[in-house]
């Protein structure tokens, strides 16, 4: 039987995400932001502080059900294993969390724009920390191919910028082939897991 994790101490999970959840024999967390449970805000300063913040997070998650640093085997930081790719494709179900979790990677990334779907521009394009174009697709309202022919997609997914696709199913054929698929898939118990 699972059992949903929650507690005040750690930023709430963005999204229809859970802060963790007890399968039994073992606990799964949600990636975690260097947000201040306290503020709700970013934490300020670089790396260093940031990482320390996530790591508190985490710590007091586990704590929360009853665990500690000493129990975890296994953890998964997307960003770090992003590796050289610069065109995610993100693979779900309407609801799934796509959008939350590009949010997620891009405010990790500093970007301070608002970042929202771009369901009905197409593309929206933001600013991260260091100053680097990051693209932000949505194809869902794609109804031919040459709509994305005429919005110049290949000056976006060729410009060695940070390109990261919702609904990419529909454009399939136009995707370039070291592409990174991500996909988001809602659990029977309403959490999400991410593989790519």
């Amino acid at each position: 039987m699972k059992k949903i994790i929650t507690t005040d101490k750690a930023p709430a999970a963005i999204g229809p995400y859970s802060q963790a959840v007890d399968c039994g024999s073992f606990l799964v967390t949600s990636g975690q932001v260097p947000f201040d449970p306290a503020t709700g805000e970013f934490v300020p300063g670089g790396i260093a502080e940031q990482t320390r913040q996530v790591l508190a997070n985490i710590r007091e998650v586990l704590a929360a059900a009853g665990l500690t640093m000493d129990n975890v085997v296994k953890t998964t930081v997307f960003l770090q294993n992003m590796g050289d790719g610069k065109v995610f494709a993100f693979y779900g179900k309407m609801g799934a969390g796509k959008t939350t979790f590009v949010k997620a990677i891009c405010e990790e990334l500093g970007v301070e724009d608002v970042i929202t779907s771009p369901t009905f521009a197409l593309v929206n394009e933001y600013t991260a920390g260091d100053g680097s174009p990051v693209y932000h697709f949505d194809f869902y309202r794609i109804k031919k191919l040459e709509e994305v022919y005429d919005m110049g997609y290949e000056d976006y997914f060729y410009s060695g910028n940070l390109c990261f696709l919702e609904w990419p199913e529909l454009i399939e054929e136009l995707l370039p082939e070291d592409c990174t698929k991500v996909t988001i898939t809602v659990e029977e118990d309403g959490t999400r897991s991410v593989e790519w």
